[in-house]
């Protein structure tokens, strides 16, 4: 089986990223999944350097769903997989669940399914408000997104897994709404996959 663990980082956080590689997790990572990689945007091109992946994308946590979209389609076309991993280089300066993250991780629960992660959260107009402002998010408009009151969950941005046919779903369909997401939801990547996931289980 090949498991893609795939690490968001950018230069300004070098030291999360150093900090990340003295864990445990990335032990476990660079031992029994196939070659950990650390993501950046901001290049001009698509590319796979060493253990090294570099996106032709901006790099700007507020247009995080754009990066994420641009490394599954990357990958897609460009690596055979089962599972991709997407953790985030500053998952231990704020730990959730650390308990969880380890059983996950070590019972290879990522494998119940084709979209799998650790903290749930769930999306409304108050949360998602909270958050934008928490970030000074400037590229917000929750109401030209959506009409209604319906609520997603999904899995937080610091730590989720997606099954080959949910990235390749991502791959074919996912664009305008990363694009969306990067207009007016401040980049929310992880509330991006959630609102895919659904779609795609109505296949």
């Amino acid at each position: 089986m090949t498991i893609l663990f795939c690490i968001f980082t950018c230069e300004k956080d070098r030291d999360h990223l150093a900090y990340f590689k003295t864990q445990p997790l990335y032990e476990h990572a660079r031992i029994n999944f196939t070659y950990p990689f650390d993501v950046y945007a901001g290049s001009f091109l698509n590319s796979i350097e060493g253990n090294q992946i570099h996106l032709a994308c901006e790099e700007d946590y507020s247009k995080l769903s754009l990066k994420t979209y641009n490394l599954v389609k990357f990958l897609i076309e460009k690596r055979k997989f089962d599972f991709l991993i997407k953790t985030d280089c500053t998952l231990f300066s704020r730990i959730f669940e650390i308990d969880h993250l380890k059983k996950f991780v070590t019972n290879r629960l990522y494998e119940s399914s084709q979209y799998t992660g650790i903290g749930t959260f769930k999306m409304d107009k108050e949360h998602m408000t909270e958050w934008a402002e928490h970030r000074s998010i400037k590229n917000f408009d929750y109401d030209r997104v959506f009409e209604d009151k319906k609520t997603t969950r999904f899995y937080g941005g610091k730590f989720y897994c997606l099954g080959r046919n949910f990235c390749e779903f991502i791959a074919k369909e996912g664009e305008e709404m990363a694009i969306e997401h990067a207009k007016y939801l401040g980049g929310s990547e992880d509330l991006m996959v959630g609102r895919l996931w659904q779609r795609y289980r109505t296949l």
